[in-house]
């Protein structure tokens, strides 16, 4: 195990990406993103049966590769600089933010894109409803992956390749998000249509008994 990743480390492909890293951190971080979310996305598709859509997998690489992504490197970058501490006191008091108040934010911002794109626009009443039904269950499942994993992110891997091992574990979850994201079983409410005098008076000759 260690053999195959120290071959990987010590390959030519992975001393470009380093320099380019080093270079272009956040143009390199994001086309990495883009390369995951859209695996992601077509294992959603594929694990939803659905016939493959490929527009939806350009929205979720757009997502990740211009929002998503530069969101995380960021965030990473303010924890590296106001956590002072080190090792696993270090480790945990990241997580802990991360999974507090990054977490829930990042899934609000993605729910949200998500909407935007597919809908043309913002409907706050289709955005509170998806949220209300799906916000707590990613969450849960959130926590069944990323604490642990970025326990041992913050506590092992140097920052500058900690946003490259997030996406590659992120391929998964990403299925996940994806998922629920384009879920589109809440549909925007529509207006209810009046009728005219002429036409509630026809209403109530054949319907007499529900007459107050």
């Amino acid at each position: 195990m260690f053999g195959f990743l120290n071959k990987i480390v010590n390959s030519r492909v992975f001393k470009l990406y380093e320099v380019s890293l080093a270079e272009r951190p956040i143009v390199t971080k994001s086309l990495t993103g883009t390369v995951v979310f859209g695996i992601g996305d077509i294992c959603a598709q594929k694990i939803e049966k659905k016939e493959y859509d490929v527009k939806r997998t350009l929205m979720m690489c757009t997502i990740g590769t211009f929002i998503i992504v530069p969101h995380i490197h960021v965030w990473f970058g303010f924890l590296d600089r106001n956590i002072k501490t080190t090792g696993w006191r270090a480790a945990i008091t990241k997580v802990a933010l991360d999974q507090t108040l990054f977490a829930p934010y990042l899934f609000t911002v993605n729910i949200s894109c998500v909407q935007i794109f597919k809908n043309g626009g913002f409907s706050f009443e289709l955005w509170k409803e998806k949220m209300s039904n799906e916000f707590i269950g990613i969450y849960q499942k959130s926590l069944m992956i990323w604490p642990a994993t970025n326990l041992l992110l913050f506590r092992y891997i140097p920052p500058q390749f900690r946003l490259l091992i997030s996406n590659l574990v992120g391929a998964g979850w990403n299925c996940i998000l994806s998922t629920v994201a384009n879920n589109d079983n809440y549909k925007q409410p529509q207006p209810q249509q009046s009728i005219s005098a002429d036409q509630q008076s026809k209403v109530e000759n054949i319907n007499p008994q529900i007459q107050l």
